[in-house]
């Protein structure tokens, strides 16, 4: 296993491993609710939707996947030429944010795949958050340098 996730009422545990498949578990029960294959390289980073229906995968093969809790697959994005690092699911339930060793972090619309802003490092991007304020994003990369960035508003 790689990563590890919770949906935010903690009902579900989402986890992603090197295999390339994503598993959704129940919390109460401890029992595999559904598994999610699709990724052709190893899952690095899962993140659940605010609305706690749908969740996000990261892979080595460069994009970021779009399931819902039951296994059924959204949509696939492409929008990094190197792995997925990190991902954050902003609060409207549309917007995400991805980060890759290709030295990028976008922002972008997980409904129609439009790139809404794009962030340049100098180091590879490895981890993100989302300040509460909702309005600032926080990146860490490979050289040990935080950036702090404006989030564009809807």
């Amino acid at each position: 296993m790689l990563t590890v996730a919770a949906t935010p009422d903690n009902q579900h545990i989402i986890s992603g491993d090197g295999s390339g498949a994503v598993k959704v578990w129940s919390f109460a029960s401890k029992s595999l609710v559904s598994t999610c294959e699709g990724h052709a390289g190893g899952v690095f980073v899962v993140a659940a939707m605010p609305d706690g229906e749908r969740f996000l995968s990261g892979s080595r093969d460069c994009t970021v996947r779009v399931w819902r809790l039951n296994g059924s697959h959204v949509k696939t994005h492409r929008l990094h030429t190197n792995e997925v690092t990190a991902l954050v699911a902003l609060s409207d339930n549309v917007r995400v944010i991805s980060s890759s060793r290709d030295m990028t972090v976008i922002v972008f619309n997980i409904v129609n795949g439009d790139v809404i802003q794009t962030y340049e490092s100098t180091g590879r991007v490895l981890c993100l958050a989302v300040l509460s304020d909702k309005g600032h994003l926080v990146m860490g990369d490979d050289r040990g340098i935080i950036r702090i960035a404006d989030i564009d508003p809807v």
